[in-house]
């Protein structure tokens, strides 16, 4: 559980500092089973990195398998055309041909280039020069798979977040009916969060709603 509540704690770390646009690394590699954080991260970078008004010329989605990657080190070395960055998501990683070739532009990335590599669903071997070159110049997010006894401090956490307290029978009924769904939970409770009078989720709330 203590290591279920770090890798909590350091998911949250990112969250603020990307929500208050103060990275401490240019280059962001997320891995792993559990496709919720690694979806709430990229949902936040895309949110918060780069002002509205610059998005159209600084924020760049690519996806792995339409994308050549030389194609892709090349929009790395460019440089912004308005502002002082830009952002770069390459979404479904894994499905990228030669995404070995990165280490030719992890050899001397640009500072003036955020990249966001979301390698959905697996490991990365962390032995891949490509990797090893990422990690002294970015960092690496293992989203990991989320088990039925974590399922509950989940909640918790996310309620507390929301100023909000759950009755132990209405938390049963939400996983019972949602099961290790992180993404349905989430929503469900967000959902809850706009609909009940008080600072607290009962069993009824849940039948009702949910």
């Amino acid at each position: 559980i203590f290591i279920f509540i770090f890798f909590i704690m350091t998911i949250q770390n990112i969250w603020k500092s990307v929500e208050s646009n103060n990275l401490e690394y240019s280059n962001y590699l997320l891995f792993g089973e559990e496709d919720f954080f690694i979806d709430e991260i990229e949902k936040a970078f895309l949110k918060n990195i780069i002002p509205e008004e610059e998005k159209t010329f600084n924020q760049k989605v690519f996806y792995g398998k339409e994308t050549n990657v030389f194609d892709l080190i090349g929009v790395l070395k460019s440089f912004p055309m308005l502002g002082s960055k830009q952002l770069i998501v390459l979404k479904e990683a894994n499905r990228m041909d030669k995404i070995s070739e990165l280490e030719n532009y992890f050899q001397q990335p640009i500072s003036t280039s955020i990249l966001l590599v979301c390698y959905k669903n697996k490991t990365v071997d962390k032995r891949k020069k490509w990797v090893k070159l990422f990690q002294k110049s970015g960092f690496l997010f293992e989203s990991k798979k989320v088990y039925d006894y974590q399922i509950s401090k989940f909640i918790q956490m996310d309620l507390t977040d929301l100023d909000l307290k759950i009755e132990k029978s209405a938390e049963l009924l939400l996983i019972n009916h949602l099961g290790v769904n992180l993404s349905k939970i989430a929503n469900a409770i967000k959902k809850l969060s706009k609909i009940v009078s008080s600072n607290l989720i009962t069993s009824s709330d849940v039948q009702e709603h949910i």
